[in-house]
């Protein structure tokens, strides 16, 4: 089985079952999609953020790898260093994604993507 098939086999199972697993820690972590409010990138770590928990969860695994996976829309990347669950989203300003109290950059090179979100869901 080649790299594409497998990425594509994975994909259609995450988005399926709702789940992955990521190596955390010495320790391998069940991920629900429901759950993650926004992934933040550090060179060759990310950290997943996740609903009701103080501490992300920390993986060695580029943001491209983790983007791959995720269903698209319901994930979209905002900036080079972060990735979100756009559901979660509260709010959007000119510049920034809010989750309660925490702001997430939206960069430039993105911002297009976003707002043709906020279009295609708007009542204005």
């Amino acid at each position: 089985m080649n790299n594409e098939s497998l990425i594509l086999r994975r994909k259609k199972q995450i988005e399926k079952d709702r789940f992955f697993y990521v190596n955390s820690e010495y320790k391998t972590v069940q991920i629900k999609l429901d759950d993650i409010l926004y992934v933040m990138g550090q060179k060759d770590y990310i950290k997943i953020y996740i609903k009701g928990k103080a501490k992300p969860v920390m993986c060695l695994m580029n943001m491209s790898t983790l983007e791959e996976y995720l269903p698209s829309p319901e994930f979209l990347r905002i900036h080079r260093s972060y990735l979100i669950h756009i559901k979660e989203v509260t709010m959007f300003d000119r510049s920034r994604a809010k989750f309660g109290d925490t702001f997430i950059p939206i960069s430039d090179s993105y911002k297009g993507t976003i707002q043709d979100y906020i279009e295609e869901h708007s009542m204005m």
